[in-house]
């Protein structure tokens, strides 16, 4: 069990853990949550084309066709 300062520093630590970006440890603007706007354009975008590239790798061998 924690005492009582270590639950406060725990707490302190948690609140700027959330007001931090889990990618890159920049502070977050008020309006953002978990990733800065920065991240999230990247991180979205590698993960749309990346799905995208997988989808027509499923379609071309669901068709039987092979680059």
């Amino acid at each position: 069990m924690l005492s009582p300062s270590q639950s406060i520093q725990y707490q302190k630590e948690s609140v700027e853990r959330a007001l931090t970006c889990a990618n890159c440890g920049k502070k977050l603007h008020v309006l953002e949550v978990h990733v800065c706007e920065h991240c999230c354009a990247e991180l979205m975008s590698d993960q749309n084309s990346a799905m995208y590239e997988e989808e027509d790798d499923e379609d071309n061998f669901a068709s039987g066709k092979e680059d």
